[in-house]
């Protein structure tokens, strides 16, 4: 059996972007900032299936430094793999964990965290109308010394 909701909880950070006409990314909850070269940033994605799908997506976390290299990212499908989005229900409500480690090399200064979702055998994202790269920008987050 599983235990769903449909009750949308209260998030640190509102969203309210479309990833094509299956989810809704309703908001997210960050680990304060600063963080350190090593260390793992905790976000919590809070999503709404907008329809049934027929589809596993992937979700992709990723922390871009300024040059925009890779500093960071968790690619997972929901819940560890345990609740894929084939399983989910219209208007159900999904809160998921990922702790990205931050790479030892990440040079100080701003970081942007982005997120989205992928098929993972044709690596083609849920498209995004606000962004061309498919990927919502959520905030930077500042890595320390």
């Amino acid at each position: 059996a599983i235990d769903r909701n449909f009750e949308v909880p209260t998030v640190a950070h509102e969203v309210g972007i479309y990833l094509g006409d299956s989810v809704e990314l309703v908001g997210y909850d960050l680990s304060p900032d600063p963080v350190t070269p090593g260390g793992t940033l905790t976000l919590t994605l809070t999503w709404r299936s907008l329809t049934s799908m027929t589809t596993d997506y992937t979700v992709f976390a990723h922390l871009l430094g300024p040059d925009g290299a890779m500093t960071g990212q968790q690619d997972k499908q929901p819940m560890d793999g345990s609740y894929p989005t084939t399983l989910w229900a219209q208007d159900e409500i999904v809160r998921d964990v990922y702790n990205i480690p931050v790479n030892h090399t990440a040079p100080p200064g701003e970081h942007r965290l982005e997120v989205g979702m992928y098929v993972v055998d044709t690596g083609d994202r849920l498209s995004i109308r606000e962004d061309e790269d498919n990927a919502i920008v959520l905030q930077t987050v500042r890595i320390a010394e």
